[in-house]
């Protein structure tokens, strides 16, 4: 069982360091409307296709590890949120060929297009994300970083809608950059030990043999099933990490070199509110101690620098946004951050699924999550 246990955080702690993912946040967005010389930098939405409007939004890419070449962008995804949709359509995706700002920009003198990165991407439902891989856009920003202007959303034929912006404080999805980097540095230290399971049972004892000489050895039970204890590994906690929610892992790195010297697997935090990679979730924040009858979830927080107990496996209480019954799918919710979701007892078919759900728990809303006992890996 420990040789079982120590393959498995191996195994967990070379899938980290193999690859890291970094969301970045829009350093500006805005709009125009071609021909007018008003302003929309401080919108809450980008409005894209009304009066032929187009959106623009750019990333800074500086906090990126130092040194970071273009051949280690193993993907780069832009994510934007489909806040209306007055006529459904497409849109094309492009670089912006100059400068602008965010205060600045209007219709009489806009920025010029640069190349295009993705055509008619659909945009049709509201309240929906869209996801489109920019990678060969990030990979020339970063060989040529003064080429990075940001993107241009333009509309095609008939399309109106409108994306939020980073100003927007009802829904709240700005628009983000996902890049996920493949580490070429050295690995960091091996992490500790997890706990051993519960031994099992002691087997029934065999009968014993006739009285006289010699008699026959008596036939060995059966071997008792092995412990169900969960897996818990002890990370130090980057900014903030609460009980019953998903972590997620947070490199820290030293500014003089790309990976080193710090410990990649050392660092974790709750998973963030906005659409992210989901890959990069380790676990649960503990220790376990599901409330009982299932109630809403009010558990330790714990600070930067602080040891806190990440459970991979086994039972373990976790936060949901949604009801769910005994026997669901757990996946990382696509709503609130740290928290987990149900999907029912059908098998997703995209996302990181974290386990089986082992009971029901009771009624639940985004401002009173409630906790329920979740079973880490049973569905791997």
């Amino acid at each position: 069982m420990k040789k079982l246990i120590r393959l498995a955080i191996g195994a967990l702690a070379l899938s980290l360091i193999a690859a890291i993912a970094q969301t970045l946040m829009p350093l500006q967005d805005s709009f125009y409307v071609p021909g007018s010389a008003t302003n929309y930098g401080t919108a809450t939405t980008i409005t894209v296709g009304s009066s032929s409007s187009v959106g623009l939004v750019q990333f800074d890419l500086s906090s990126l590890p130092a040194g970071v070449t273009a051949a280690q962008v193993q993907k780069a995804t832009l994510t934007l949120f489909l806040d209306h949709v007055g006529s459904g359509g497409t849109v094309n995706i492009e670089t912006v060929g100059s400068a602008w700002t965010e205060l600045g920009v209007n219709g009489t003198s806009p920025p010029s297009a640069g190349a295009t990165v993705a055509a008619a991407v659909s945009v049709a439902t509201v309240n929906t994300f869209i996801t489109v891989d920019v990678t060969s856009a990030v990979q020339g920003w970063i060989t040529t970083p003064s080429s990075n202007n940001g993107f241009m959303i333009v509309p095609n034929s008939g399309t109106s809608v409108q994306f939020d912006s980073k100003e927007n404080l009802n829904t709240s999805h700005p628009a983000a950059l996902t890049i996920t980097l493949a580490n070429t540095g050295p690995a960091g230290p091996a992490g500790p030990t997890g706990a051993t399971g519960a031994a099992g049972p002691t087997g029934a004892t065999g009968p014993t043999g006739p009285t006289g000489p010699a008699g026959p050895t008596g036939a060995t039970g059966p071997a008792g099933p092995a412990g169900s204890g969960p897996v818990t590994i002890n990370l130090v906690c980057a900014s903030t990490c609460t009980q019953y929610a998903l972590e997620v892992q947070v490199p820290q790195g030293n500014p003089s070199s790309f990976f080193g010297p710090f410990d990649l697997i050392s660092k974790v935090q709750d998973a963030p509110f906005y659409p992210v990679t989901t890959t990069g979730i380790i676990g649960i924040a503990g220790p376990p101690a599901p409330p009982s009858p299932p109630g809403s979830a009010a558990g330790i927080i714990y600070s930067a620098g602080q040891t806190v107990p990440v459970i991979v496996n086994g039972p373990v209480a976790c936060q949901f946004d949604n009801q769910v019954v005994g026997g669901d799918y757990v996946v990382p919710s696509p709503y609130n951050g740290g928290y987990c979701h149900s999907v029912g007892q059908t098998v997703p078919t995209s996302g990181q699924i974290l386990g089986l759900a082992l009971a029901a728990n009771g009624p639940s809303s985004f401002g009173s999550p409630f906790a329920e006992t979740i079973l880490l890996g049973a569905a791997h």
